[in-house]
Formats: C-alpha cells, structure tokens, sequence
C-alpha cells in the first residue's frame, strides 16, 4: 500500500509540474536560455575576475531585453573559480557595467563600458557562436581580455593603464593595445 501511495503521489507531482511548467512556457515566463563567454576584464589588484557572458535564447539568438551579464569569480578567495558574486550597483553604474543598444536591422549590440565609454565593443552572434569585436591597435578584432592596471588613491583608484587583447577579425593574428588615460 505504501509502495502505490508513493507511485500515485509521484505522478501527481509530475503532472502538476509539467502543468506548471507548460503554463510558464506559454505565458513566457520561463525560456531555456544558455550563456556564451565573450570576454573577461582582470585587474592589478588582485587575481578576482569579472566575466562577460551573452545571454543565449533557445532558438539561439542573444536575448534582446538583456543581452549580456557580467559577474565577478573571486579567485582571491577561491581559487577554483566556484565562487561568484553580482556586480554590486556602483560597480555596474561607473565601472564594469555595459551599456547596451541594440540595432535591429543588422541584429547586433553596442555595448560601452561604465568606465571607458570612448570604446564601443559589438556583441553579435557568428557562426553559431556570441563575439565580441572592438577595434584593438586600429584594427577590428575579437576581444578575449581587458586588463587594468590601477592603484590606490582617494576617492577612487588611479588607473595607471588599460590594455586591449584580441584576434584580428581578417588575418586571425593576436592583437594587443595599451591604452593611458591622460
């Protein structure tokens, strides 16, 4: 009796789920969504990361409405990678946040960050696959890194120097830039 109380409880879960579960498809609350790395931005003061990945749509378009997230991996604290934490609101609104704009006829993202708006990055889809591409020493490329050399000072950090890394989109040669601010 408990064996056919515990099957008849399990399909009742199952098909309550699934109505639940097709209820959220319809409505569009739920959507099978996957991510795409696209570039990491390092920094000199300590081995945490911010990571930039694309948000994927099932039918493998980036997401219109939020096309990109960016998340810290505090290696200084965990060295595997497995800690994770949200940008925090001021580091989204004068740092590491991207603004977004999206042109619909050639379906791609312009996308400037908080702290450096004079370098617009496109994200669009190619391949199957979310780029990246900026131009790097005055040429077009796919941004893999951004590092940023900084030290301290009061209010904020200095930034002593920002450099570029990528791959030629042409000739799929390495690219590098430093970039100073004045």
């Amino acid at each position: 009796m408990k064996t056919l109380l515990q099957t008849i409880s399990r399909l009742v879960n199952l098909v309550h789920g699934n109505f639940i579960g097709a209820i959220m498809v319809f409505a569009g609350l739920a959507s099978a969504q996957t991510t795409q790395h696209i570039f990491t931005i390092e920094r000199s003061t300590n081995s945490n990361k911010i990571y930039y990945e694309a948000r994927i749509t099932a039918d493998g378009a980036i997401d219109q409405r939020r096309p990109v997230h960016g998340y810290w991996v505090l290696l200084a604290r965990d060295s595997t990678g497995k800690t994770r934490e949200e940008l925090n609101l001021f580091e989204k609104n004068m740092a590491f946040g991207l603004k977004t704009r999206r042109d619909a006829k050639k379906n791609v993202f312009t996308m400037t960050l908080a702290a450096y708006p004079k370098r617009a990055i496109m994200l669009f889809m190619e391949k199957g696959k979310a780029v990246a591409q900026t131009v790097i020493n005055g040429r077009i490329s796919y941004l893999e890194k951004i590092y940023i050399s900084s030290s301290e000072a009061k209010p904020l950090p200095k930034v002593n120097y920002i450099e570029l890394f990528g791959t030629d989109g042409a000739t799929g040669e390495g690219k590098y830039e430093k970039i100073t601010p004045r």
